[in-house]
């Protein structure tokens, strides 16, 4: 593993009263792949054996993509954790388990354009929510009726965590936002603010000791 601080770039800055602490690595500086022979290796379809589905980490990626992963779960220790996977709602509910109906359901989600050379046009903000359609087979009903909303994940493990960041690494989109709070009886406000009919906004959702990480 290559070390953080060679490659990422901490800054701090004040937005609507909040302040935001931004982790960003220049794509030069991003650490490769680490292991070249995974494109040769037939890995078990046990997910203990397999690195893909262990750890999300394959021989494309690398390591690269766990760090905000592993540095955003350490920096939310003691709080209750929350996340919205961008677009791939219903994949991220059957690696849970959860039947599709059991999700709790939000219209909004958070975006982040990390194509932006600076993190104040990149933080777009909430945005309506969007999910997945499989096209084919054609969607059904229920797909049809619920593709503008995201679902709001309970993340009780790392296992969890990653997760979900399986279920978002397809070709459309692998964005997720954690929600971290240090009241846990805050969910069902957390849950109301991003459901309700207008565009929320980040104050009414974090108070003094609460977190918020996009990635």
């Amino acid at each position: 593993m290559t070390d953080p601080e060679l490659f990422l770039r901490f800054a701090h800055g004040r937005r609507d009263g909040l302040h935001c602490y931004v982790v960003r690595a220049d794509e030069a500086d991003m650490p490769g792949p680490m292991w070249p022979g995974l494109w040769e290796q037939d890995y078990s379809d046990d997910v203990d054996l397999n690195p893909w589905c262990r750890y999300a980490i394959n021989n494309d990626d690398g390591e690269a993509l766990a760090v905000w992963r592993a540095l955003a779960w350490a920096l939310a220790a003691g709080r209750s954790r929350f996340a919205v996977p961008a677009y791939y709602r219903d994949e991220a509910a059957q690696l849970w388990g959860m039947s599709r109906e059991a999700v709790q359901l939000v219209r909004w989600e958070y975006e982040v354009d990390v194509e932006q050379p600076e993190w104040l046009t990149a933080d777009i903000g909430f945005v309506p929510a969007r999910a997945c359609l499989p096209l084919p087979p054609m969607p059904d009903p229920w797909q049809r009726e619920h593709a503008g909303f995201a679902g709001l994940f309970n993340v009780t493990s790392f296992r969890h965590f990653t997760d979900l960041a399986l279920a978002v690494a397809g070709d459309a989109t692998s964005e997720i936002t954690l929600f971290a709070l240090h009241d846990p009886g805050r969910a069902n406000v957390l849950a109301a603010t991003l459901n309700q009919a207008h565009r929320p906004d980040l104050t009414e959702i974090l108070q003094p000791g609460d977190m918020r990480f996009p990635r």
